[in-house]
């Protein structure tokens, strides 16, 4: 059996949670050691997590769908860095629902494979994600399931791009101009 190759999570989108499930930070990952599986960062830890041996859960935004470990807070040099566990206290469902505030936008429909931008991009909020998908709101009922989606995510001061397929809408009953949307990540190529 080939041996997996290790992914680099260098340049990614780490979402970093407490065990609540509350968002300490969203922060770019400058590098990423494979052998030791410690990331480091552009900038520093939240104080939240710097603390040493601090437990946080991290959700690293990679293609085509998210990465789930357990981090600890470690001291590395003169800076912080989070070494990476697999596995993690579960809810009951597939994958633990992480609560969010992320905005982002949909700027693309995919078809057939392909990514057609669309002339006006529809801006989104997404409400929670986990390792298998997210949940967001968007203005009107614009989407149906089994639309793929490419969502642009907007976290301070980076950018990430995912392609998510939706499986569910739901009306806000309160606010006819909103819907909320449930998605998959892709997994296939987009």
């Amino acid at each position: 059996m080939p041996k997996k190759q290790a992914v680099d999570y260098k340049d990614c989108i780490a979402l970093i949670y407490d065990d609540e499930g509350n968002q300490l930070d969203s922060i770019k990952i400058a590098s990423y050691d494979k052998d030791l599986q410690y990331i480091f960062f552009v900038r520093d830890l939240p104080e939240e997590i710097q603390p040493k041996n601090s437990f946080c859960n991290v959700l690293i935004l990679t293609q085509p769908s998210p990465r789930e470990y357990r981090g600890k807070s470690m001291r590395y040099g003169t800076g912080f860095c989070l070494a990476l566990f697999e596995g993690k206290n579960v809810e009951k469902r597939t994958a633990t629902r992480y609560k969010t505030d992320i905005k982002g936008s949909i700027r693309a429909l995919v078809y057939d494979e392909k990514p057609y931008s669309l002339h006006t991009p529809v801006d989104i909020e997404c409400m929670n994600i986990s390792k298998g998908g997210l949940r967001f709101r968007a203005p009107y009922e614009t989407l149906i399931k089994g639309h793929i989606v490419q969502l642009h995510l907007e976290l301070k001061d980076i950018e990430g791009k995912i392609s998510t397929v939706m499986i569910n809408n739901i009306l806000d009953r309160k606010n006819i101009d909103i819907t909320e949307y449930g998605c998959n990540f892709v997994t296939g190529k987009v």
